[in-house]
């Protein structure tokens, strides 16, 4: 089977292969299982549960699959998600167990949590059983969207977002790639990827957190006009403005805004609505808008955080602008049409009336030459008084 090459051999193939049944199968099965129970990589991973839903036992495939939690937590799984296998309170009992079994660094643990909330909400279970499925779906992939679930599903309260914040603060920066990551390439995720958030991740998470100072500091501290691809500095001053902006959003400079976070979320109704089994009327930026301002009535920031951010944001845009004109970075024009928009309107938001038009025309003035800069500041809402 391993030496197959691209042919993905089974158990189920073998079987199929001869015309009569092989001889002391039912011995053979429990030995194939120990066989691949200490075995890792990509072919153990897609054998055993095969090999121990060939079994038919939903009674011994829970043992199984905690028996080899640390090594297959991706048994429980399997276990979860198979058609024949158990139903209602079984599952609900299976998932409890595996978020108990399965160590808390492996992602797939997170799925496994939302699967079983699902199941407890049919099951009609505890709102305490909801409650434990959502914080470990964040304990054990610390996401944005997992939790901004966890914090409206429970743990709203002070204390209880303090047990979101231990989680945080205990997360470790990936700053290497994952040894398992090589699966991904094959379309099989990897039953042992870890929860390894990376800087930029760990920078929104505090910022939803209500971390505003230190990330202002900390996150938006790209000196240089130029290189911030694959830092915070344009995510965060995406998030600063959604914040800093009053009232519903309206203008596509926050429209722009609001994709960039969605974007560095990985945010999705689909996504946010896994394991809480709500259909929802809104559309996605509805949805998205609506948890937003719901997570900031209950986040709040200081007057002289807001001042400073403002203050702050304003000259890393000039500072931006001018790098990329002298650059002639033509590419990234829109980009920075799309902030100056959003700075306007935020500054609008906040009672400067004209403000949006006023800036971009004074960028407009600024560089006079550059069209391409202009017509993408009339994209995002410039209007030329003289035209009119």
């Amino acid at each position: 089977m391993t030496n197959a090459g691209g042919k993905e051999i089974t158990l189920e193939a073998v079987l199929q292969h001869g015309e009569e049944a092989l001889q002391d199968f039912q011995k053979f099965l429990p030995l194939w299982i120990r066989y691949l129970g200490d075995k890792t990589g990509r072919d153990a991973q897609r054998l055993i549960p095969e090999a121990v839903g060939l079994l038919n036992d939903s009674s011994q495939s829970a043992k199984y699959a905690e028996k080899y939690a640390a090594v297959h937590p991706g048994l429980y799984w399997a276990l979860l998600t198979n058609g024949n296998g158990p139903d209602g309170e079984d599952r609900v009992s299976i998932g409890k167990a595996a978020m108990k079994a399965i160590p808390r660094k492996y992602t797939i643990r997170s799925r496994i949590a939302l699967k079983t909330a699902e199941y407890a909400i049919e099951a009609k279970a505890e709102p305490s059983v909801l409650k434990a499925c959502y914080f470990a779906a964040y304990e054990s992939d610390t996401t944005a969207v997992n939790y901004i679930r966890a914090l409206f599903h429970g743990y709203g309260t002070e204390q209880d977002r303090d047990a979101l914040r231990k989680v945080l603060s205990a997360s470790a920066v990936n700053e290497r790639t994952n040894f398992y990551s090589a699966l991904a390439g094959s379309g099989l995720r990897s039953e042992q990827e870890e929860n390894k958030p990376d800087g930029n991740r760990l920078f929104l998470l505090r910022f939803l957190d209500g971390q505003f100072s230190e990330v202002l500091t900390e996150g938006l501290n790209q000196t240089k006009a130029l290189g911030w691809s694959g830092t915070f500095m344009k995510q965060g001053i995406a998030l600063f403005l959604l914040y800093l902006c009053e009232g519903r959003w309206a203008g596509k400079g926050m429209d722009a805004m609001a994709s960039a976070v969605k974007k560095e979320m990985n945010f999705s109704a689909e996504e946010y609505r896994k394991g809480i089994c709500e259909s929802g009327g809104e559309n996605e930026d509805e949805l998205f808008y609506g948890l937003f301002s719901k997570w900031k009535s209950i986040t709040p920031m200081e007057p002289d955080i807001r001042a400073c951010a403002i203050k702050k944001i304003t000259a890393l845009l000039e500072r931006r602008i001018e790098g990329i004109m002298e650059a002639n970075r033509r590419n990234y024009y829109g980009e920075c049409a799309a902030y100056i928009a959003a700075l306007g309107e935020v500054q609008e938001s906040l009672g400067k009336a004209g403000a949006k038009q006023s800036l971009m025309t004074s960028y407009k003035f600024r560089y006079p030459r550059r069209r391409a800069f202009i017509e993408e500041l009339r994209r995002y809402g410039w209007t030329d008084q003289k035209r009119k």
